[in-house]
């Protein structure tokens, strides 16, 4: 959306990416008119990898999925939702 102001949905990656403690890996066109970045965020937030915007490229990065936590999703209401985990 071009009338959104530029990075807005970066923060919106970075922020999903801490609030479910899952990595996001985002890709978009390469373009001028492009308001969401192609970018691989940590589960902490961290920026890992970003295309620069309006360059083609592919991006590569290895990510520990180790780092990744269950705390958001152990903490749904059971009474609500029912989830089961795979055991570990």
């Amino acid at each position: 959306n071009p009338a959104q102001p530029p990075g807005v949905w970066r923060a919106h990656l970075v922020s999903r990416a801490a609030e479910t403690q899952r990595y996001v890996l985002a890709a978009n066109v390469a373009g001028d008119q492009q308001h969401c970045p192609t970018m691989i965020v940590s589960p902490q937030g961290d920026v890992l990898a970003e295309v620069p915007d309006g360059k083609p490229a592919v991006l590569r990065h290895t990510i520990d999925l180790a780092a990744v936590s269950d705390g958001y999703l152990r903490q749904q209401r059971a009474d609500v939702v029912s989830l089961s985990y795979p055991a570990s």
